[in-house]
């Protein structure tokens, strides 16, 4: 497997990697701590995690 080397390609491409990962990252913490959050309450009440 060969890789052709192009600046402008290779910089362009970690961009959009970058952007995606700015435009995730907060969704997954907050998903993480909704979750969380549902646990600890399932915990406090004493019934099943839905």
């Amino acid at each position: 497997m060969r890789l052709r080397l192009n600046r402008s390609t290779t910089d362009s491409s970690a961009q959009s990697v970058m952007s995606l990962y700015d435009l995730i990252t907060p969704v997954y913490m907050m998903g993480l701590a909704h979750a969380r959050e549902k646990q600890l309450e399932s915990i406090v009440m004493g019934r099943p995690k839905a």
